[in-house]
């Protein structure tokens, strides 16, 4: 589980993050993220925030759901600390995703980080 504080949780910063942002498409999702802009000065006492979006078009039964927002989750946890303070990312779920092992989720999850 992501602490709170590095959790996005306002509508509004999900939609932010999905129009400005910058989006690269994988097997399995689609990973958006807005990077802290200001490299003169890094941000200081701002964490990163990550926000997982798993819909009911992804799958109806929301123990499939609750499997693949948690793989992500502990995937994100591990790359916390190589993210730069102060970005700010959505990762949204394809219906591909429901069926597949934990092994091709976070194999996706990590083409998908490599590109950023």
């Amino acid at each position: 589980m992501l602490p709170r504080k590095n959790r996005l949780v306002s509508n509004q910063d999900y939609k932010k993050v999905q129009t400005l942002g910058k989006s690269y498409k994988g097997d399995f999702f689609r990973l958006s993220f807005l990077l802290f802009a200001n490299e003169m000065s890094p941000a200081v006492g701002v964490s990163t925030k990550v926000g997982v979006i798993v819909s009911n078009k992804v799958s109806k039964k929301a123990t499939l759901r609750n499997l693949i927002k948690r793989t992500v989750r502990d995937f994100m946890h591990e790359k916390l600390g190589t993210i730069p303070a102060g970005s700010k990312i959505a990762i949204v779920a394809n219906p591909r995703a429901v069926g597949r092992g934990k092994g091709e989720l976070l194999l996706d999850l990590e083409t998908l980080f490599a590109k950023i």
